[in-house]
């Protein structure tokens, strides 16, 4: 059986601490749901018991792959047009910065 976590109210402090986030009090309270309802989840599995000559589920529906296999081709558009209006810097491609602070 899945332990409680100790107290519930504990385990949101931390997610705070981890996440450098503060919760509201609704906040608190949904997460708090949300956190049993996993523990919850994680009781019924463990009720299964052992499962170790049951074959590992991919998929729930037996279907192939709806993705088309990757085929090469030769690009029709000249690439100085493609890199037409790029940020370059030296020899390389500038992305845009993701990153701010």
């Amino acid at each position: 059986m899945v332990k409680e976590l100790g107290d519930i109210e504990d385990v949101i402090r931390h997610l705070e601490r981890l996440a450098l986030i503060k919760f509201t009090d609704d906040e608190r309270v949904k997460l708090s749901s949300e956190i049993r309802k996993i523990l919850n989840f994680f009781n019924q599995l463990n009720e299964l018991g052992d499962l170790k000559d049951v074959e590992p589920l991919f998929h729930v529906l037996d279907i192939e792959s709806p993705l088309r296999d990757d085929e090469p081709e030769v690009c029709s558009i000249p690439a100085s047009e493609l890199l037409s209006n790029v940020l370059r810097e030296g020899s390389y491609v500038k992305g845009p910065r993701t990153v701010t602070g």
